[in-house]
Parts: structure tokens; C-alpha cells; sequence
């Protein structure tokens, strides 16, 4: 007992200074999540020296918010670490080559099929980018007219194409065509141009100056889906062609995922190889070519030819 009766005083100050002592020492044992801050300690924690050795102890506020960051000094430096790139919701565009390449075969032993509605949306855009600087500007009405000067410029590959071949039940050289959309949601047309489309679809593939004329939904029932594209038809038609012969078959068109499908049967290209072609099989070819992409062409006097059916005819310029 410390002199002049300070034994109660003294014994509180010997208590505190071995707590803060246990608190110390407790500190040297404490668990690694304490220190990465996993455990936080309330305002009323017990005693530092109600659990010593290898248990975790709990540390208050203020003390885990001064001890040093474990994880991000162990962390390597930002120039090391390795960034994966971001993934971009834009679809991958496949890069076809040699689609305007010249064909492996002789001419005359190669056949050709159309999607003439793709080859005349090239033709209307190249006439676009042509017109327009000059201050003229064109309508494209894929059943309106451009179906008739499609099949004027690719019949000039008629005496060309397809001379040395097995045998078909179409002539070598052959357009395949859409027809206007069915159901409430699809494009509004005028009645008589649908009811004009629709029964050629019925009529099945005609033959026109030595171009077979085909279209969508003959072969194949595309009522349900309610849309006129011409894919599922030109698949069927290839697949009908290269069953018992092989060929030297090639399909042209715009849309890349058409071609993907039909390269298991033939060869493929795009309108611009077409163009091309009609372009080499001579002046009229050019020349066609040339009042196409000028929106000069007059087929008037054409379709009144009595080869051209009138239900072709009447489907062709109907508005």
C-alpha cells in the first residue's frame, strides 16, 4: 500500500495499465480477417484479456480504419495487371472473299440462279449514289417495274450460260423473286397487287426469253411466317438441282446469310459479279447496264411481246 492511504487509487491505475498491456499483447495473435477488416468490433467489446492466444480478437472502429490496406499492397501494379477486352454486343460480320471472283468452270458449262429482289436493291443504290449529287432522286419499289428490268438485263446471259449441262426442269439461267408480305403486321400493298403476286405464286416457275421465272412460296408454304422473302425457295430449288448431278451451279445474291446456307450446294456471288457479267456480254449489256443506273430504261414496247404472259406482265406494273 502506497503511503498516505492512496492503496485503492494506486491498485485502479495497476488494473487499467494491465489491461492496456493485454490489449498489446492480444494484438500480436489476432486473427488475419481482423486485419483485412472482416470483423468490426460494437462500443461494448469485452475484455482484451477475457481471450488470449490464437483466437480472433475484436478491434475497434477507429483502429481498423488506421491499419494499412493487406490486399491492396499485395495487389500487382495497375501496368501489370491483366485487362480483358470489353465484349461488344455488335454482331461479328463474316468477310467472304472471292465473291467477285471469275468462276473456276468455263461459262458455257455453268448455270446461274438470281435473288432478283437483291439485285435490283444494288442496282436502285448505285443509281442513288449516281442521281443524287445531280439533284435526282428515285422511288425503289421492289415489285414495281425494277422486277421487269432485272429480267432484261440478265437475260443477255442467255447465250452465254449453261450450254454444256445435265439435265434440269429449268432452264439455266434463273430469277427467283419475293412477293409481298402477308398478315396484319406486314407492309400494306394494294389488293390487287398482292392478289397479282399471289397467283403466280400458284402458277408455279414460268419461262420467259429463255429465263426461268420462279417464285416465293411455290415449292415451300411460307403463308404462316407471314413474310414473302424468297430464301427458303432457292434452297429448295438448289437442293432439287444437285440431288442426282453434280453442277456447276452458282447462286448470286445480297444477303450474306442466304449465301452461307447455299454454299453446301453451289457456288456463290454477289450482284456486283453480276453486273460484271452482263457488263462483258457485250454492248447491250453495257447499254442496259447504263439506262438502268441513269432511270432511262423504257420497256414499254418489251412487254407487249406476246412471249411475256400478261400475268407477268400485269403483276410487273402493277402500282
Amino acid at each position: 500500500q502506497a503511503p498516505g492511504g492512496g492503496g485503492l487509487r494506486w491498485g485502479r491505475r495497476a488494473a487499467l495499465a494491465a489491461a492496456f498491456a493485454g490489449a498489446a499483447l492480444g494484438m500480436l495473435f489476432v486473427a488475419p480477417g481482423s486485419l483485412l477488416g472482416f470483423t468490426v468490433a460494437s462500443s461494448a467489446s469485452p475484455s482484451p484479456l477475457a481471450g488470449q492466444g490464437r483466437q480472433a480478437q475484436v478491434l475497434p472502429r477507429t483502429l481498423l480504419r488506421s491499419l494499412p490496406d493487406v490486399a491492396a499492397a499485395a495487389a500487382p501494379p495497375s501496368s501489370r495487371r491483366l485487362r480483358l477486352p470489353r465484349r461488344s454486343n455488335v454482331p461479328k460480320v463474316r468477310l467472304e472473299k472471292g465473291l467477285e471472283d471469275d468462276l473456276p468452270w468455263p461459262r458455257e458449262t455453268a448455270e446461274i440462279m438470281v435473288d432478283s429482289m437483291s439485285f435490283s436493291l444494288y442496282l436502285f443504290k448505285k443509281a442513288q449514289e449516281r442521281l443524287e449529287p445531280e439533284g435526282i432522286y428515285i422511288n425503289y419499289d421492289k415489285f414495281l417495274l425494277w422486277p421487269a428490268w432485272v429480267w432484261h438485263a440478265v437475260k443477255k446471259l442467255v447465250p452465254i450460260y449453261g450450254f454444256d449441262r445435265p439435265p434440269a426442269p429449268w432452264k439455266p439461267v434463273i430469277l427467283v423473286h419475293d412477293i409481298p408480305d402477308m398478315g396484319p403486321g406486314a407492309h400494306s400493298y394494294s389488293g390487287l397487287r398482292v392478289r397479282r403476286w399471289q397467283n403466280l405464286k400458284k402458277q408455279g416457275p414460268r419461262e420467259i426469253d429463255g429465263v426461268t421465272l420462279a417464285w416465293a412460296g411455290t415449292y415451300n408454304d411460307i403463308s404462316a411466317r407471314g413474310w414473302g422473302r424468297c430464301d427458303q425457295e432457292i434452297l429448295t430449288m438448289l437442293e432439287a438441282l444437285t440431288r442426282d448431278f453434280p453442277r456447276r451451279q452458282v447462286l448470286v445474291s445480297g444477303q450474306p446469310m442466304v449465301r452461307d446456307e447455299a454454299r453446301r450446294y453451289c457456288e456463290v456471288r454477289s450482284p456486283a459479279w453480276l453486273e460484271k457479267e452482263i457488263r462483258r456480254s457485250g454492248s447491250e449489256g453495257e447499254k442496259i447496264i447504263e439506262e438502268i443506273l441513269s432511270s432511262k430504261l423504257d420497256l414499254t414496247e418489251e412487254l407487249k411481246k406476246k412471249n411475256v404472259k400478261h400475268q407477268v406482265r400485269d403483276a410487273w406494273l402493277c402500282s
